[in-house]
């Protein structure tokens, strides 16, 4: 069992850090596990681990990255990225390998919004696990190289499910162009749900309002 769209899109929206925990639902809460790694850096990143907790009992977890946010550090990932020089990337999938290993064989699902979601098909990419994106940056082959090794560049990306809000700028913008990369998984198209989501097509408030998450 993974996080369905709507679960994973709350932990996506979640991890910004704007959101109470009550809009976590499925069972998911934040993680109480101590994995020993550092969910924020210097670099950027932000980050949450999340847990499912069924009849007591945690049953899986998934690794949510936050997306671009106003600042020098996330607009310098976005530019480097490409050429797989980004240390926010670096960081979360140095957190991601950590994650599943100490988890072996227990469900972990990765998510993000953006600049995270891009994170979030690296991770699941380098860690042969599945992920959950929403408006999601394209991962280019170097950085896949750098964060994986010589066979990540081609692997499948049938574990990656990728959705997008049909106004979102960055996706028409990277899907088109023939020098950024494409976003990774599989596409799965959302129609915008009233006039914000049409002339702010890439914002993760509105993605949710696919979701029935006011």
């Amino acid at each position: 069992m993974i996080p369905t769209p709507a679960e994973a899109a709350r932990m996506a929206a979640h991890v910004y850090g704007d959101k109470k925990d009550n809009i976590l639902k499925g069972g998911w809460r934040v993680s109480k596990r101590d994995f020993g790694i550092s969910l924020t850096d210097n670099n950027g990143l932000k980050s949450q681990v999340y847990e499912r907790v069924v009849k007591g009992k945690v049953t899986e977890y998934s690794y949510a990255t936050a997306g671009t946010e106003a600042s020098w550090k996330d607009a310098g990932a976005d530019v480097k990225q490409p050429l797989g020089l980004s240390k926010q990337y670096e960081s979360a999938a140095d957190n991601a390998k950590k994650l599943s290993s100490a988890l072996g064989n227990m469900e972990l699902t990765f998510t993000g919004h953006s600049l995270g979601g891009g994170e979030a098909a690296l991770n699941a990419l380098i860690t042969d696990r599945k992920a959950i994106t929403f408006n999601a940056a394209g991962v280019g082959d170097i950085t896949k190289f750098v964060e994986g090794n010589w066979k990540t560049p081609f692997k499948s990306e049938k574990n990656i499910d990728a959705y997008i809000l049909r106004t979102d700028p960055l996706n028409t913008i990277q899907n088109n162009s023939p020098i950024l990369p494409d976003v990774n998984g599989k596409k799965h198209y959302l129609m915008p749900q009233d006039l914000p989501s049409v002339y702010n097509g890439h914002s993760m408030d509105n993605v949710l309002k696919n979701f029935d998450v006011k």
